[in-house]
């Protein structure tokens, strides 16, 4: 009997923003075997590259074929037949998976369904490292770049929002928690008054350093006045602030990763995150369960 293999239980996926690259090693066809020979020949002529750092190997696939390669600090005289290549600086998703589950990996990613839960960008080469710690131990770890990231900083006037606040002992809870608030705040919606149109849920949250009253998450909607707030509702105005804003498009729970990008870009950029305020997330489409979403993250910061 045939046993339908579930990928997403099986594999461990984080998101890394990865650094300038240098390789140099063997170019050919994307296959199987073409891909051994040219693993054995890297190993045999390895002592050939000067300037190499470390000894982990790398697997780079490109649209039209392969490079099997070892990292160098910079490039020297290259070896006969070897070719150079510099992986740039991009953010990636990293999935980490047993190795023998790789013929699932990418028949699961053939779909473009599951390209778009993840904001994977086929069109760029992905790679993978081959280490002492991977694959020796069974494991592997594909570096998959994502399309490129926008992000804008915007200065919001203040805002005013009703809706219902949600509040969870176990963090994790709030995964689940959340969507169940934005469909009963949908079927709640007509008891809000003076309601900005058209009617984006917006959740409001305090990053860190909160106090007791601003613990939680409320999932509201803008009005243009506060009056008469619905049995069970809470309203907030939040004041005049600066953000850091971007989209995330796929999974739901992958929504924390793209904050962990979201984050080093206002690092990198000379922003300073401002935890003690509130954030925004801003919703489009809302009040119906799904896998998937689309979210203007809008994380607070000082200009």
């Amino acid at each position: 009997m045939t046993v339908k293999v579930n990928l997403e239980d099986l594999i461990e996926v984080r998101t890394a923003v990865t650094e300038h690259v240098h390789l140099v090693g063997l170019r050919g066809a994307n296959d199987y075997e073409v891909e051994k020979r040219m693993f054995a020949e890297l190993k045999e002529r390895i002592d050939e590259i000067p300037n190499r750092v470390g000894s982990d190997e790398y697997l780079v696939i490109f649209c039209d074929g392969l490079l099997v390669a070892a990292q160098v600090t910079e490039f020297g005289d290259l070896p006969e037949g070897m070719a150079a290549y510099t992986l740039e600086p991009d953010e990636h998703v990293v999935f980490r998976f047993e190795e023998k589950h790789i013929c699932e990996f990418w028949d699961y990613f053939c779909s473009e369904d599951n390209q778009a839960k993840y904001n994977l960008n086929i069109a760029k080469p992905r790679f993978e490292i081959f280490k002492e710690s991977l694959q020796p131990a069974g494991m592997t770890e594909i570096y998959f770049p994502t399309h490129d990231r926008e992000v804008k900083v915007l200065a919001l006037g203040e805002l005013k929002v009703v809706g219902l606040r949600v509040i969870c002992k176990d963090g994790d809870a709030y995964k689940n928690e959340i969507p169940k608030a934005a469909v009963e705040l949908k079927r709640r919606i007509g008891e809000i008054a003076n309601r900005v149109v058209p009617e984006r849920m917006i959740g409001v949250f305090v990053a860190g350093d909160y106090s007791q009253d601003e613990d939680g998450y409320w999932v509201c909607v803008q009005v243009e006045e506060i009056a008469d707030v619905p049995e069970g509702m809470s309203s907030l105005t939040v004041p005049p602030q600066s953000y850091a804003v971007t989209l995330h498009k796929g999974r739901t729970d992958m929504i924390f990763r793209t904050y962990e990008l979201l984050h080093h870009w206002i690092a990198e950029h000379g922003y300073e995150r401002v935890q003690r305020s509130w954030h925004l997330e801003i919703y489009e489409q809302w009040g119906e369960p799904a896998d998937t979403v689309e979210v203007l993250l809008h994380d607070t910061i000082t200009i």
